[in-house]
């Protein structure tokens, strides 16, 4: 650029043009457009210094135009900086300034940056300020894709930074929560370091004291005081306990010794009763030597006198009067057979008062009281099971207990079934077989008087039994019509009716029939039944194999006896005071109880069999001997005690061994059935019938 030539510079809006020449004086006219100026006024974080212009720094007027400073001669370099576009000698704020322009400022012509337009008067520029032009813009594009990568990354790197603030924040709450649970373990640690300190003290003070070396420690000394704390527990369980038994033993003696005097009594009047009959006897022998009429007089006089001396003594001594032999026992069973037969009324009256003996026993009066205190206990809250309970049904349950006993067994069986019914389900069986006519109704009619017989509550059409005791058998046979009515649940039912209103023994069938018994045992083929007498026969051999090896010696099948002792549960098998003993426990237990009585009753007789050496003997014996045993204790024992161990898995896995082996063989049976009906129709039909007036031409 020569010396004098004018450039103007144009800034746009942002910048107020200022114009300056090398030395300070008026340049020639320079002109910078706005879109060149874009290269050369970037942000200062993007660009270098590239080069400077002058301008004038008292604001002069467009008139004074000067050259602009430009970069020397060579590449521009990279811009990230501002560009200085003033000269640095005349701005004070940049180094330099205000200084004397270097001596060479002439020999170095000063030239536009590149991009910026030149308006000179030879109008010569044309094609390098399009050249110019299209450098720049290329520049700019190049600078506009770094700006838009720098901008994305700083997003990127805010992101990240934000992203590790908040996992700094975390990290801090986290390190708090680490530093409270370190000052709390601390504090823990501290605290047991105290009382380590306080216990080590305390126990070198009792080592102090004792001066042995030889004394316990304190470790030992703390296990001595537990081992002294459950001793006391023990005891005081125990306590507990003696004391209830001295209650119980004290109630006994108060009693025995009431039952003492009055024994006393008893002796002493059949002392004197004694002296009487011997006196009677000499008289007798007297007679006897000089009889004076037949002999038979004699003593039948002397009998009358024996019956009627005891007249006047029952009036003054109440105590003394002979237990008088009821016709039907506190169960409604008779006592007294209704034959004529003087011999077995005798019998009878015997067995009637063994049996009112033994119920007068003391353990009969201990089992009484533990009853009344164990209900007394339970007043307010049901019965639940327990190993106490338990014992006390095995003993048996007291006459007045037993209605509430056997409900309470029944709904322990059966509440799950019963709370998914309608609470009249029962009555709603009875309309069903009232309205329709049932299959069973004709059988079950039949049954009826023949049930028990021997009790006053069903021996009579009119008896307050039998109604209740149809209604249910219909109800049951609605209910389970698989079933239907079979023989054998019409004195279930009626024992049941003994104790328990009319529906709840009808609740008590089922839970006999479909909860206790295995499936098929009252069907037609009575499999259930069948299954249970192989099981019985391997409890025999394993229980009593000396009484199963003497029935198998002479080929006796007690089965056929058992049979109905399981298909019952000893009803009219046993004294009804063992019956009704059984079913507690029955009730409670299950059918495992079935099989422990069937073992003990021949356990109890076991001698007598062995004794018998004739299959006849040994099976007319089976038939009545149940009926000889009294001793309800005696046999409870035997049933709880000697057949121990009885695990009901046992029976199971027995019955599920013998089910699939008389299921073959009733297969092969109903095989065989058919085979013998197709032929027995087959030969009627080919048979060729001949009338009597056929066979008399």
């Amino acid at each position: 650029m020569e010396d004098g030539q004018q450039i103007r510079v144009s800034l746009g809006s942002r910048f107020q043009p200022v114009l300056y020449d090398h030395w300070g004086h008026t340049p020639p006219e320079v002109i910078i457009r706005p879109s060149s100026f874009k290269a050369l006024a970037l942000s200062s974080r993007l660009c270098e210094p590239a080069g400077r212009f002058c301008a004038d720094s008292q604001a002069g007027s467009v008139g004074h135009q000067a050259p602009l400073f430009g970069l020397r001669d060579g590449p521009v370099p990279p811009m990230t900086s501002a560009l200085l576009l003033c000269d640095p000698w005349l701005l004070p704020s940049l180094p330099g300034a205000g200084a004397t322009p270097p001596a060479d400022a002439a020999e170095h012509p000063v030239r536009a940056a590149p991009g910026c337009r030149r308006t000179t008067t030879s109008g010569t520029g044309e094609a390098q300020e399009a050249q110019a032009q299209a450098q720049v813009d290329a520049f700019l594009l190049e600078r506009e894709v770094q700006i838009q990568g720098l901008c994305g990354h700083m997003e990127r790197l805010a992101l990240e930074k934000e992203s590790l603030q908040q996992e700094l924040k975390t990290l801090k709450i986290k390190v708090g929560e680490i530093n409270e649970q370190l000052g709390m373990l601390m504090e823990t640690i501290q605290a047991k370091d105290e009382v380590i300190i306080k216990l080590s003290r305390e126990s070198g003070e009792e080592a102090g004291q004792a001066g042995e070396a030889s004394s316990p420690t304190g470790i030992k000394d703390q296990h001595e005081l537990d081992n002294l704390k459950d001793s006391l527990e023990g005891y005081k369980s125990q306590n507990k306990f003696l004391n209830k038994e001295i209650m119980e033993l004290t109630v006994l003696r108060r009693n025995a010794e009431s039952r003492e005097k009055v024994l006393e009594a008893k002796y002493t009047a059949l002392e004197a009763k004694l002296c009487q009959v011997e006196s009677k006897y000499l008289v007798l022998l007297q007679e006897v030597k000089t009889p004076v009429g037949p002999t038979s007089e004699v003593i039948t006089r002397l009998l009358e006198d024996a019956l009627q001396v005891e007249s006047g003594d029952q009036q003054e001594h109440t105590l003394l009067k002979p237990h008088t032999v009821s016709e039907y026992d506190v169960y409604g069973f008779k006592t007294l057979p209704e034959e004529e037969d003087e011999e077995e009324k005798l019998v009878a009256k015997v067995r009637a008062l063994d049996l009112k003996t033994l119920s007068l026993t003391d353990q009969e009066v201990s089992v009484s009281v533990k009853w009344d205190n164990y209900l007394a206990g339970t007043m307010n809250r049901e019965m639940a099971r327990s190993p106490e309970l338990k014992a006390l049904i095995r003993s048996g349950v007291p006459h007045v207990h037993r209605p509430k006993v056997w409900r309470w067994c029944v709904w322990l069986h059966m509440h799950k079934v019963r709370e998914c019914l309608a609470e009249d389900y029962y009555r709603g069986l009875l309309s069903l077989a009232r309205e329709k006519q049932n299959p069973a109704s004709k059988q079950i009619e039949l049954d009826l008087l023949r049930t028990l017989p021997n009790n006053k509550h069903y021996s009579l059409p009119s008896s307050d039994g039998i109604q209740k005791l149809r209604n249910i058998l219909l109800a049951f046979s609605w209910r389970n019509p698989d079933i239907g009515y079979c023989q054998g649940l019409n004195r279930l039912a009626a024992i049941a009716l003994l104790y328990l209103e009319e529906e709840d023994a009808f609740w008590c069938l089922t839970t006999i029939v479909e909860v206790f018994m295995p499936r098929d045992y009252y069907t037609k083929t009575l499999l259930g039944s069948q299954v249970d007498q192989r099981v019985f026969k391997d409890l025999m051999c394993e229980k009593l194999p000396r009484l199963h090896a003497h029935f198998e010696h002479y080929k006796v099948d007690f089965s056929l006896i058992t049979f109905n002792w399981f298909l019952v549960v000893f009803v009219d098998s046993v004294v009804s005071d063992i019956l009704f003993k059984i079913w507690d426990s029955f009730l409670y237990e299950g059918p495992k109880i079935i099989f422990r009585f069937a073992l003990a009753l021949f356990k109890y007789k076991e001698e007598e069999f062995l004794k018998l050496q004739d299959s006849m003997a040994i099976f007319k014996y089976l038939r009545y001997f149940t009926r000889t045993i009294l001793d309800a204790r005696k046999l409870m024992n035997m049933a709880f005690v000697d057949m121990n161990p009885f695990p009901l898995r046992q029976i199971q896995n027995r019955r599920t061994f013998h089910l699939e082996k008389v299921r073959l063989e009733l297969t092969e049976l109903e095989a065989i059935r058919q085979t013998f009906l197709r032929e027995r129709e087959n030969s009627q039909q080919g048979r060729d019938v001949i009338s009597d007036d056929e066979e008399d031409n």
